[in-house]
């Protein structure tokens, strides 16, 4: 048997079996126990790269190491070529799978095609929906800003912005009429059946008309479509919502009353620069920050959405489910979804041509180091008997 083949034979091939084989347990074990099932809540950053990395280093260190010792190779000072090679295989194991994995996520996603929202939980949970009828009630939604810091030497500064929208049932026929004042001017102008809330609380036609002018900041007149609405049962009623500028925010119960979250709509907005920065200047570009994002925020209609994808246990997710919980600390576990604006054929976008080239490239080069070096005679002769 020629050196080639017998380096074959003895490295490469158990390299490749090391590879397949720990890519496809542990896509098996996501699959099942994480993607379908959802018995685990393990946060998207662990199952596609720390546990990738992981992974590889205990059958390397079992199978592969004693092999790569039968090359004949020098040890330079404290440099080990045996470990060199071995790091090397694991990082293109660790980079597969964890490709692997972001790919499995997306391609086995099922996209659900449901008449209302409120239909979520009537079927079993997938990755994406798609909705006839639904309303994203902008006129209520809550966001947070955050600071981190992250690089190797702390060198970012990263600024985050966590938005969150009820996403709803259609419930309107037309848009909310919405007025800088009270557009009545006396309990006579005011629909008989008409449900009136003041920041936080629900009020009378006469209280309403005693509401100072100049503390409004705004009035909503919210009309209903039909019986089958977000309303609920005996909820079918027009609404008058009324915010002052001391209560800009419409708490969670209240909103209960007049819009019915059936799920969530969350976007995140992100940028980072230089830790290096003066406070004042990470002062200024947060602020500039913030003040793009709300003009983006105000001005996205989310018109040109496609289809929604279901956020798993992430980082992201918590920072959502947070914002969410500023309105009520009772929604937990809330249904999380990001919208999506391109067509779904494309939802796994190049991981598959970066799995196949991280594998093919990645054990062409594994296989050319080997190659570079000789085996040790005894093994030689071995694979020749």
């Amino acid at each position: 048997m020629s050196p080639f083949k017998a380096k074959l034979n003895l490295i490469f091939i158990p390299y490749l079996i090391i590879a397949f084989s720990v890519i496809g347990v542990y896509t098996l074990f996501n699959y099942i126990f994480l993607i379908r099932w959802e018995v685990f809540l393990i946060k998207k950053m662990f199952v596609e790269f720390f546990i990738p990395v992981a992974l590889p280093w205990i059958p390397l260190v079992i199978w592969l190491r004693p092999r790569v010792k039968f090359l004949k190779l020098k040890v330079v000072g404290r440099r080990d070529p045996v470990f060199n090679i071995v790091f090397f295989a694991g990082i293109i194991i660790a980079l597969a799978t964890g490709v692997t994995q972001a790919y499995v996520t997306t391609a086995t996603g099922k996209l659900s095609t449901l008449y209302y929202p409120g239909e979520i939980n009537k079927h079993p949970k997938t990755k994406y929906y798609k909705f006839h009828n639904y309303f994203i009630c902008k006129r209520f939604s809550f966001s947070q800003a955050t600071v981190s810091i992250s690089g190797k030497h702390s060198e970012n500064y990263d600024m985050n912005i966590y938005a969150a929208f009820p996403l709803c049932n259609t419930i309107y026929r037309h848009k909310p009429t919405v007025y800088k004042a009270l557009p009545f001017r006396s309990p006579a102008d005011i629909s008989k059946d008409v449900l009136i809330i003041l920041d936080d609380k629900r009020i009378s036609k006469s209280q309403l008309l005693q509401v100072n002018p100049n503390s409004i900041e705004d009035v909503a007149i919210i009309k209903p479509i039909g019986t089958d609405t977000a309303f609920g049962p005996g909820r079918n009623k027009e609404a008058v919502v009324v915010r002052t500028e001391i209560n800009k925010a419409i708490p969670m119960h209240v909103l209960n009353d007049i819009v019915k979250a059936e799920a969530w709509v969350c976007v995140n907005y992100e940028e980072t620069i230089s830790n290096k920065q003066s406070g004042a200047e990470k002062e200024a570009a947060l602020k500039k920050f913030i003040a793009k994002s709300e003009i983006d925020l105000n001005s996205n209609k989310f018109s040109t959405l496609v289809y929604f994808d279901r956020i798993p246990y992430s980082g992201t997710r918590i920072e959502y489910q947070a914002v969410i919980n500023m309105m009520d600390p009772d929604l937990s576990n809330s249904i999380i979804l990001e919208p999506v604006y391109k067509p779904f054929e494309k939802r796994n976008g190049n991981k598959l041509w970066w799995l196949i080239s991280i594998l093919v490239i990645g054990s062409a080069l594994f296989l050319l180091i080997i190659n570079f070096f000789s085996l040790r005679p005894q093994y030689l002769n071995e694979t020749r008997n």
